[in-house]
């Protein structure tokens, strides 16, 4: 049996049904996944790894010296008392430490300072 051409809202005929079908098809083979022939991997090549250029550190050209560092007198040697005073300021912040931690921490640091201070002096005999 022939099928009939059917005319359309705009009077053109529509395809006959053996065309639908081989258009079906073709539709469904596209539609279809195909799995591709599986291609030998070629070691893909690494590129260098860039840095971060925050992290690229720039050669620094050195910082130049004023003439008048250049030409300071060395340091006179420092005199007895002032490495005395020194280690008195030295042993007074230990004991000030070790008077605060006895304390839990609760006491004032002008307290302990004040303390440490009197203890050293009684320590040192003055």
């Amino acid at each position: 049996m022939a099928a009939k051409k059917k005319p359309t809202k705009t009077g053109e005929a529509t395809p006959s049904p053996a065309k639908e079908s081989a258009a079906k098809k073709a539709a469904a083979k596209k539609a279809a996944p195909t799995k591709a022939p599986a291609a030998a991997k070629k070691p893909v090549a690494k590129k260098p790894e860039e840095k971060n250029p925050v992290e690229q550190k720039r050669p620094v050209a050195p910082m130049p010296v004023p003439a008048a560092r250049e030409q300071a007198a060395p340091k006179a040697p420092v005199s007895g008392r002032a490495v005395q005073a020194e280690a008195r300021f030295r042993r007074v912040q230990e004991t000030a430490y070790y008077i605060a931690e006895a304390s839990g921490w609760t006491k004032d640091s002008t307290t302990c300072w004040l303390e440490a201070e009197a203890r050293v002096s009684a320590q040192d005999g003055g």
